[in-house]
């Protein structure tokens, strides 16, 4: 079959569904990766015949001969996965556009006796996890929302200690405020490794990992109503 031909059936199968794609030279290696909230829109924008205004765009289409891709549930979801394959794969064109920009990375502080979740573009060893780099700014703030409605982490500074009421973020419950003691170590440690998992893309084991805790909550609630 040739490159034009199963080019062209590739295209044809992509669905208008949110997903990450992955295209690759003839060898099969992975030129680039990326997310699109319709995979059939945004693969298809590469081979729409005009001429793309960045030579590094049209560099890469030329070497395109094969397309993969994988569907998701969400756009969120694409932006986990996305990050984590280009994390895997290290793809040339992925690193080249990323020279050009500052991506920002989602940290999540596990030294600190009660870890935070916060954007940053530099990342550092300073004992925290890094996820990212993330492709769009705006995504990711979305993706540490989200979490937040979840897996309320603190976002106040290292110094928080010395408060005697918690702030706005605990009543609008994107907080458990650990500040004033409304949530215990063990019970946050639990959260922050949920939220780790998430952004690992290990969402089969966060959702197992979630019933057990459910399961354990209820017989424990049972016990108590049967002493």
């Amino acid at each position: 079959m040739s490159d034009k031909l199963r080019i062209r059936e590739r295209l044809d199968c992509l669905p208008n569904k949110p997903g990450v794609y992955l295209l690759k030279d003839r060898k099969g290696k992975v030129l680039y990766i990326g997310k699109a909230l319709s995979l059939k829109k945004r693969v298809r924008s590469y081979f729409s015949g005009k001429t793309h205004s960045c030579p590094r765009i049209s560099s890469l289409v030329s070497e395109i001969k094969d397309i993969e891709w994988m569907i998701t549930d969400s756009e969120t979801e694409a932006l986990i996965l996305e990050s984590n394959l280009i994390k895997y794969h290290h793809p040339h064109y992925n690193i080249q556009f990323r020279d050009d920009k500052s991506y920002p990375y989602i940290k999540l502080t596990i030294s600190e006796l009660f870890p935070r979740l916060l954007l940053t573009r530099n990342p550092r060893k300073d004992g925290s996890l890094y996820f990212g780099p993330y492709t769009n700014v705006r995504a990711a703030r979305r993706v540490l929302i989200l979490i937040s409605r979840f897996f309320p982490l603190r976002r106040c500074k290292k110094r928080f200690t010395l408060r005697i009421r918690p702030c706005l973020n605990y009543y609008i419950k994107e907080c458990h405020a650990p500040c004033v003691k409304k949530i215990t170590r063990e019970v946050y440690s639990s959260l922050v490794r949920s939220v780790s998992l998430f952004l690992q893309g290990h969402y089969q084991d966060l959702l197992r990992r979630l019933q057990e805790e459910m399961e354990e909550a209820s017989l424990k609630e049972e016990f108590e109503k049967a002493a």
